[in-house]
């Protein structure tokens, strides 16, 4: 299998360490990723309720990280990803639906909250990000909230968190930056 993901800085894997225990000991440091930190320190689990990890990778390092992460933590959270069809990671694919870490029908649901963790940047067009926030949306109903943030780089395409924001403004009832790069919507 072909590896993808890549630690951030600050994140180091001790021999025989597997990363779901790097990024578990990083979300409960403060210094993992960045929506699952901010879930983490901000909700318990007993008051986060459901939660949908949309876009949680399904390759073999990367294959629902955060969903292994939250869930040994907790947390209620399910995973959704888009079906790689045949190659290199189909295999991990549905060995992640197996394991129950993946829900090929999760958008079908209505969670608490929906996170899309470096989401928004690699969204090649608009047309490609407007289809992807009308998959977020349909994982919620009126008291959901989708967490989203826009990593420092790559932006993709949006130059700063302002415009991306005021972009945001028109597509949701309410938007609050909860962080630098964090914004919580409601639909």
């Amino acid at each position: 299998m072909i590896a993808t993901w890549r630690p951030g800085p600050g994140l180091d894997r001790k021999q025989g360490e597997s990363w779901g225990q790097v990024i578990i000991d990083a979300i409960k440091a403060g210094t993992g990723p960045v929506i699952p930190g901010y879930i983490y320190r901000d909700l318990k689990p007993d008051q986060a309720g459901s939660i949908l990890d949309f876009g949680c990778g399904v390759g073999a390092m990367d294959g629902a990280l955060h969903v292994q992460a939250l869930k040994a933590l907790g947390y209620e959270v399910y995973g959704y990803d888009f079906d790689p069809g045949p190659g290199t990671r189909a295999d991990t694919y549905a060995w992640l639906v197996d394991k129950g870490l993946l829900d090929p029908k999760a958008l079908t649901y209505a969670y608490d909250i929906v996170m899309a963790n470096n989401i928004i940047n690699v969204q090649p067009s608009g047309d490609a990000l407007a289809a992807t926030l009308r998959d977020l949306r349909r994982a919620m109903d009126q008291k959901s909230s989708l967490i989203l943030n826009l990593p420092s780089s790559p932006k993709g395409l949006w130059d700063n968190n302002a415009q991306l924001e005021d972009w945001l403004k028109e597509k949701f009832r309410t938007v609050e930056s909860v962080e630098a790069g964090i914004w919580v919507c409601k639909k």
